[in-house]
């Protein structure tokens, strides 16, 4: 794996919503466009800036739809799935690797202090669970 593609700035896209509260497909991609035209090299889409922690599978999976559908090949797509569960999480992951996205990334669940041996367990399972490059996003001070 080369690590080229993944030099230069990406932002962490925020939640895009529509003016009845749902995951907006037009402003997903209007903000995304926005970025892309200043320049980014890449999108850190659905962490903790898009609020993952309180949307629904459905809403993240949109939002990583949207952005797909609209920038793949032109930037380089890193998907944040970091869940309470590692069964979300596995789902998000290879719903991203099905979209063409360039790598994976995961907080620990959040909210438990977990031991390392679980955080350790919970990475690698998602790890496993495609082909896809995995960074691993920690913030101690929530975990």
């Amino acid at each position: 794996m080369t690590l080229e593609k993944f030099k230069g700035i990406f932002p962490a896209l925020y939640a895009c919503y529509d003016d009845s509260g749902e995951v907006s497909e037009e402003r997903t991609k209007e903000f995304s466009n926005y970025l892309y035209k200043k320049g980014i090299k890449g999108l850190y889409v659905g962490g903790s800036s898009g609020e993952c922690i309180y949307q629904n599978l459905e809403e993240r999976k949109n939002t990583l739809k949207y952005v797909a559908e609209n920038l793949k090949g032109k930037l380089t797509l890193i998907a944040h799935v970091g869940a309470p569960s590692t069964r979300d999480s596995i789902i998000l992951a290879k719903y991203a690797e099905e979209l063409g996205y360039d790598a994976l990334s995961s907080i620990p669940p959040i909210y438990f202090k977990l031991p390392e041996n679980s955080i350790y367990k919970y990475w690698t399972e998602i790890m496993d669970s495609t082909e896809l490059p995995f960074f691993i996003y920690n913030i101690p001070q929530t975990t």
